[in-house]
This record gives C-alpha cells, sequence and structure tokens, in this order.
C-alpha cells in the first residue's frame, strides 16, 4: 500500500479562516448517501480530510460483505490514482485487471474495471467514460474506504521476452479507513478569528 500526495487543484482541503465552524444552514432534505470507495493499493492525502479516523485490517469474508452491501445500495465506487483507460497506462491497467481476476477467483468478490468508470452522459446523451480519481474519495461522515493491497511473484511458466508479474493469491490484504470523528478547531478560542 502507498500513500499519493495528489495535485490539490480543484479539490477539497481543510476549512479556510473565511468559513464557517457552524453547520450549513441548508433546508433540511434527503440525507446525504453513504459510499463504499474501493482503491487498489493507494491512498491519498485528500481521501484523510482533518479529523479522526481508523484504520483496521478486514478479513475476506468481511470484505466481500461490505463490497456487496454496498453493490446492492448502488453506493459501491471505485476509484484510482491512475488513468485506467489511458493507452499509455496499458500495465496499469493489466494489474488492475490481474487483481479483480485473483479476487473473483480465489475471493469471490467480485469488482471489475466497470466499478472503477464514471459514465458521464453529455448534453446530446453521448456517453463519456472517466475513471474516478482516487482523490475523490475523502473518509468523513459514513463514508469509506477499502484499501486491496497485494504482492507480486514471478509466474509458473516463463514469458518468452518480457519481465511479468502475477498476483500472489495469498497475499491479498483488505484495509478500511472510516472517519471517528472531528477535529475541527473550535473558532473564537485563543486568537483563531
Amino acid at each position: 500500500m502507498s500513500i499519493r500526495c495528489a495535485s490539490p487543484r480543484g479539490m477539497p482541503h481543510g476549512r479556510t479562516s473565511s468559513q464557517s465552524a457552524r453547520p450549513s444552514s441548508k433546508p433540511a432534505g434527503k440525507a446525504k448517501s453513504s459510499h463504499l470507495f474501493v482503491s487498489f493499493w493507494d491512498l491519498c492525502l485528500e481521501n484523510l480530510p482533518p479529523g479522526l479516523f481508523r484504520h483496521r485490517e478486514l478479513t475476506a469474508k468481511e470484505a466481500k460483505r461490505l463490497i456487496d452491501k454496498a453493490r446492492a445500495a448502488h453506493s459501491l465506487r471505485g476509484v484510482s490514482g491512475d488513468d485506467l483507460l489511458a493507452p499509455y497506462r496499458k500495465q496499469e491497467k493489466g494489474n488492475h485487471a490481474k487483481l479483480c481476476r485473483v479476487l473473483t477467483d480465489d475471493y469471490e468478490i467480485a469488482l471489475s474495471l466497470e466499478d472503477f468508470v464514471l459514465d458521464d452522459r453529455g448534453q446530446k446523451g453521448e456517453a463519456s467514460y472517466f475513471i474516478n480519481p482516487l482523490q475523490f474519495a475523502q473518509i468523513e461522515r459514513a463514508n469509506r474506504l477499502l484499501v486491496v493491497n497485494c504482492h507480486y511473484v514471478l509466474p509458473k511458466r516463463s514469458r518468452k521476452a518480457r519481465l511479468d508479474f502475477d498476483v500472489a493469491a495469498d497475499s491479498v490484504t483488505f484495509h478500511l479507513f472510516e472517519s471517528v470523528g472531528s477535529t475541527a478547531p473550535a473558532r473564537g478560542r485563543r486568537g483563531i478569528p
């Protein structure tokens, strides 16, 4: 598992001095739905807004149950630090496909590239496909991030003129990150405006 420091452009960060610490005065309405974000290998600083969070390792059964429940609730969102649809990211897309295959075959966890793709319909109804960016997933309120990690091994059969690795099926781990509260500074104390 690695932590990425992603570009802050357009991504929400902590409060600025001009923002209020009070809750929004938006009218009460439909509650925000929670999401289970799934990332392979990576976590970035934008995933961790100010506050307290918990990291725990799950069993494969627990991870499968969370993923199946989120899929049934239409709240499963795969995120990636790599643009897996870009032609120059073939190796990353191949590694992603290998891990999806191991999850399906060895753990009965159905994940595929489609779970990481956003279908954005344009004004004329034309489909545009994007990979959900890793920076999009913030661990806040009921939103959680499940990071799937693994190790690689040399293949049993050698592939001519290629150094290629396979996912070691017994090395897959599942790490759940979830919010447990806010530590935003109180306003008006000790010179804080």
